[in-house]
């Protein structure tokens, strides 16, 4: 399985750099990272990072063999990969979005449905998409409105914090 790590925005300059969003809670771990995957056209390939830095609060990268922007340029909107046994693990009450999306969600032990999709806002918390079977709703991914996560079972279950926000929703 893959796991996304990272967007590509645009170039920087003229001499090959890109502009990437990073999809990690810790930047600097693109420090570390000597390849990732791109879907180019439906074919994966492999990108070789040659350089990681930072420019203020953007992070720049470059890849080996691109020399221009044009080059970057193709790559812009495209997802950065790598295979989960490379990923770094979250820290303890962080979750990767994949592990989130399908899960079961519960409130006082009873189904309200399932998560069919995040949306991460600019904001710092990721917005849950719940689908209820006859409707959705979006409740914030923030701690007090979550009980307990347990990505194992595919199990969120949300506190009695949330009973109104949810009645509200719905």
């Amino acid at each position: 399985m893959l796991t996304a790590v990272g967007k590509v925005l645009k170039p920087f300059g003229v001499t090959g750099e890109a502009v990437v969003m990073p999809l990690t809670p810790d930047p600097e771990r693109f420090q570390g990272l000597k390849k990732v995957l791109i879907d180019i056209n439906g074919r994966m390939s492999e990108l070789e990072i040659s350089g990681v830095r930072f420019s203020g609060n953007k992070l720049v990268l470059r890849f080996k063999n691109y020399t221009d922007c044009e080059q970057v340029n193709k790559l812009r909107n495209q997802l950065l990969l790598i295979h989960d046994h490379d990923r770094i693990d979250p820290g303890p009450g962080n979750y990767f979005i994949h592990e989130l999306t399908g899960c079961t969600v519960l409130m006082g032990g009873e189904k309200i449905g399932d998560v069919s999709e995040i949306f991460e806002p600019d904001g710092p918390n990721p917005l849950l998409r719940i689908d209820t079977g006859s409707d959705h709703f979006h409740i914030p991914f923030l701690k007090r409105f979550i009980a307990r996560v347990d990505v194992a079972n595919s199990v969120i279950e949300l506190d009695e914090a949330a009973r109104e926000l949810v009645n509200i929703l719905t």
